[in-house]
């Protein structure tokens, strides 16, 4: 029997959720249910006609992560030996010089800036970006045209992001070129849907995000849940609204009332509310986008001095190009690709390097061929642990006390070290 994403993803704990094998499915019999805090998918067997498609465009199948087709499929340089961050073409820190759109942004407002200007300059047909902060169902790509405002677009979603009209449109018309954002997996599922369907590679560019591990939709709900007593219509992971860049968590109640969290409060869940997948990726620079993008964390006090710039990487001629065409509209300076790997904690990686090869024996993946290394008893014990945290993520509500306590016992840790500086300042 052909393999299906249920026996090479899903029951591996593996889905991102990306809804790329939706997209791709040529009768259209799969849809998402939320289930263990995220949007997984269920295929209807009526339907089915095991031709094997969803299996082979997803990006987190065991069978999947194969860096030299992706390199080849985007007609770019890349060697074993760039792994962790791939290759490039320039690399630059920028802001947009609007500083409406600026301060609107996550960081510096360069994909917005760039999806307008070459939407208006007529460069491509339309862009597939998110626009909701209401996550009251699966959060998904929309398509956008040069007449349509981009003013919601702009925050960052850390959870899982559906592709799945993306892909289908991109099936039914082929010809159309079409900007598309995504995180690193999601980039690598698109490229499958490419090969996987001879569609023109140049006819679409990919802005890729920077990505330290995606969280379940259950994270929302977590931090929904801190009032139950009202009715949240808006969640923003950041926003520069309350301080400046990087921003602060901002729930939106009934009634217009807001309510700000450090970002402190999200970062101290955010271990418990990533997906599994996470641990195993190596891709946290989006290296086969066309350009990538990231907050830029060279320099903070340069950042902060404009309310946020972005780290950009140019990957392709096509991304090369595209940046030239907002010159006009931004100020940018070159910075290093070491500058950018160390601000990133690039080395970190290696943790997902030997995370990735404990999971070719726990689940049969044949992802990274060119990782040999032996893997420490401590980092398997680390491993186990950090496996252990992610059951809290996947069973909330029901680990809501675990949680809590989790969260008390590392406060009272940071209070005791602060005080121990204290002391010893």
């Amino acid at each position: 029997m052909t393999e299906t994403i249920k026996e090479v993803t899903v029951e591996k704990g593996l889905c991102v959720s990306c809804g790329i094998c939706a997209g791709a499915c040529p009768v259209r019999c799969i849809s998402f249910q939320k289930r263990e805090g995220q949007y997984l998918p269920v295929i209807d067997n009526s339907k089915c006609i095991q031709c094997g498609v969803c299996a082979d465009v997803c990006p987190s199948s065991v069978h999947g992560e194969n860096y030299s087709e992706y390199a080849r499929t985007n007609q770019c340089e890349w060697t074993e030996e760039e792994y962790l961050w791939g290759s490039q073409k320039g690399c630059f820190s920028a802001y947009c010089k609007d500083s409406k759109v600026r301060n609107n942004a996550v960081s510096g407002g360069i994909v917005t800036t760039m999806v307008s200007r070459l939407l208006s300059d007529g460069a491509y047909d339309a862009a597939f970006i998110v626009g909701e902060n209401s996550y009251e169902a699966q959060v998904e790509t929309r398509k956008y045209t040069v007449d349509m405002s981009m003013a919601g677009t702009a925050k960052s979603r850390y959870v899982p992001v559906s592709h799945a009209e993306t892909i289908y449109y991109m099936r039914k018309h082929p010809k159309e070129k079409l900007i598309i954002t995504g995180t690193s997996c999601a980039v690598h599922g698109i490229l499958r849907a490419v090969d996987r369907f001879q569609l023109n590679r140049s006819n679409y560019l990919l802005l890729g995000l920077f990505c330290d591990r995606c969280e379940r939709d259950s994270i929302v709900d977590y931090f929904k849940n801190m009032r139950p007593e009202r009715k949240v219509t808006g969640f923003y992971f950041r926003t520069k609204e309350q301080g400046s860049w990087p921003g602060n968590v901002k729930i939106e109640y009934e009634g217009g009332k807001n309510q700000f969290l450090p970002a402190e409060k999200r970062m101290r869940v955010k271990e418990v509310f990533q997906l599994k997948r996470c641990l195993y990726c190596l891709d946290k620079l989006n290296q086969f986008a066309d350009i990538s993008f990231g907050d830029d964390y060279v320099n903070r006090e340069r950042s902060l001095a404009v309310n946020g710039r972005s780290l950009v990487i140019l990957r392709t001629k096509a991304g090369k190009e595209a940046f030239q065409m907002i010159q006009n509209d931004i100020v940018s300076e070159p910075v290093s690709l070491e500058e950018i790997k160390k601000s990133q904690g690039i080395e970190k990686r290696e943790k997902n390097c030997a995370y990735a090869v404990i999971a070719r024996d726990e689940l049969g993946t044949q992802w990274y061929p060119f990782l040999k290394q032996e893997v420490s008893e401590e980092r398997k014990k680390e491993y186990m642990r950090a496996c252990e945290t992610l059951e809290m993520g996947r069973n909330y509500p029901d680990s809501a006390g675990q949680i809590r306590k989790r969260n008390a016992e590392k406060e009272r840790k940071l209070f005791f070290r602060k005080l121990l500086a204290k002391i010893k300042g």
